[in-house]
């Protein structure tokens, strides 16, 4: 057995562990409540330099922070806000206070936001926060023009233009229209990836209607409308040109360095392919015309109905329909009675028996001769058989076989020469596809728009009693058509003039015809 004295350094070594242990343990506690010092709560104030602000703009925000109620210096101060638009908490950035405590941070917001102040935690403070200001953004218009002519035509399209900031991308915008207190709206789009916007409408109220572009509150924005647009609204196209709208259609190639303000940006009556193919100013209405070459003509009457007035036919194929509606408005200030004889395809001339068209133009022929004209107004497509001088020649010859005999009654023959004809199907399609006013430059080469020979000249040369008018000055010039002209497009396909141009064209034709008549 070991004796109680060999046993005493070991007992004694593991005292000392004991007591070193409980000496650490001691040291890791936490020290007594009377000697920890307190954490504290700062005070955070903010301010914002406005509630209200354009988009785009930088905003400040700015404030100070107490600790005890003394200035806390190199505090950490974040700015944070609430979208408007999504709802979601962000942090725009942090700042350090100064040496009195005070803070400033500035930033541009793309949106409404609740916006505060915040600090967090550190080993002597709380976490802390301003109190909440509420901020509404506005977006702003840039360049808002009225297509960017003032004046508008009832029943046509009109386009409003103007932009934002390129961050707005996506987002809607819309024209209203002015009814008494109420505002209608009347086109709506969204911005492209520039910011652009084109607002397309069609115009219902003559006079000076009233339009404001609006961009609706959305996505944490507040609504921002535009100042009052007007336009100088006519009732149709053919108000515009009769109101003596400067260099309005005919009257820019009358007067080619004719400039007007008012018609800047303006085309009518649309650059659309299909409405454009419609506007036919009413030249093809079913009972006047007569679509089936081999069914005789029916005539239709227009104008002045004073018994003196001067007796007018027009004969011929869709060509003359256009000229037909030329002429509608110069009739009764003329005092001129028109009756029209107007089909597909069949002219009015000699054919040989056997024929598809000899009924007819027998017919036609009939109709003209008991008619009591005193003038006979006649034209139509120059290219289907007039490909050859040869055929030209004896479309001439029938021609004047036909004019003959109603020269000899003492009726005068006035022939309007073909206009042109453009040199395909797709030369039009610039108009149709052309961004803006950029159809104002579309054009065709006057050589191949005069392609194949017009036989009404040769006749009327050979035939004493016939007149000729020429309309190419209107149309083409410095061996150029322009396919707008006086902000008229002219054609509504590859031969056929457009309604509104033909209407354009009546003051004019209906001049060279009083000459060709006075002659």
């Amino acid at each position: 057995m070991q004796s109680v004295r060999s046993r005493r350094p070991a007992f004694r070594l593991v005292a000392a562990a004991v007591v070193a242990v409980g000496a650490l343990t001691v040291s890791l506690l936490p020290s007594g409540s009377a000697s920890a010092a307190p954490r504290t709560t700062p005070v955070i104030s903010m301010t914002t330099s406005t509630t209200s602000l354009a988009y785009g703009k930088q905003l400040t925000v700015q404030g100070a922070v107490q600790n005890a109620g003394k200035p806390l210096a190199g505090a950490r101060v974040k700015v944070v806000g609430k979208n408007a638009g999504t709802g979601l908490w962000e942090q725009f950035g942090a700042v350090q206070t100064a040496g009195n405590g005070s803070w400033s941070f500035a930033f541009t917001p793309r949106s409404g936001y609740r916006i505060k102040a915040e600090m967090a935690s550190t080993a002597t403070t709380n976490a802390a926060a301003s109190a909440s200001s509420d901020l509404a953004v506005q977006p702003q218009l840039y360049g808002v023009s009225p297509g960017p002519s003032s004046l508008a035509v009832v029943d046509r399209d009109k386009i409003v233009s103007g932009s934002v900031q390129a961050q707005l991308s996506g987002k809607r915008v819309k024209l209203a229209r002015a009814d008494g207190r109420v505002w209608t709206d009347v086109a709506t789009a969204r911005f492209d990836a520039t910011g652009h916007f084109d607002l397309k409408f069609r115009t219902m109220k003559e006079g000076s209607p009233v339009y404001r572009v609006i961009i609706p509150s959305q996505a944490g924005l507040v609504m921002k409308m535009g100042a009052n647009l007007t336009f100088d609204t006519k009732p149709s196209l053919l108000a515009l040109q009769q109101s003596g709208t400067a260099c309005y259609g005919v009257a820019a190639a009358v007067d080619r360095g004719c400039v007007n303000p008012a018609l800047t940006g303006l085309i009518t009556p649309t650059t659309d392919a299909a409405r454009l193919r419609g506007d036919t100013g009413g030249a093809y209405d079913p009972n006047c015309w007569q679509s089936q070459p081999e069914t005789l003509l029916t005539k239709c009457s227009y104008g002045s109905t004073d018994p003196s007035a001067l007796r007018i036919a027009l004969v011929g194929d869709s060509h003359a329909a256009g000229y037909g509606i030329s002429l509608r408005g110069q009739l009764v200030p003329n005092k001129w009675k028109l009756d029209t004889y107007l089909g597909v395809s069949c002219r009015w001339m000699v054919f040989p028996s056997g024929h598809g068209c000899e009924a007819r133009a027998r017919d036609v022929d009939t109709k003209l001769k008991k008619g009591d004209y005193d003038v006979i107004i006649d034209t139509g497509l120059r290219q289907a058989a007039s490909d050859t001088p040869e055929n030209a020649s004896a479309v001439a010859r029938q021609r004047e076989q036909a004019w003959a005999p109603l020269i000899a009654q003492g009726v005068k023959i006035v022939a309007i020469a073909d206009h042109p004809y453009l040199p395909s199907v797709d030369t039009l399609s610039c108009v149709s596809t052309a961004t803006g006013t950029d159809a104002l430059g579309c054009s065709a080469p006057q050589a191949a728009s005069y392609k194949g020979i017009d036989p009404l000249f040769e006749a009327v040369r050979d035939t004493p009693g016939a007149v000729l008018v020429d309309p190419t000055r209107y149309m083409c010039w410095d061996g150029t058509c322009p396919l707008v002209v006086g902000n008229v497009v002219v054609y509504r396909d590859r031969h056929h003039l457009s309604g509104t141009f033909a209407q354009a064209l009546g003051p004019y034709i209906a001049y060279d015809i009083k000459k060709a008549i006075a002659r």
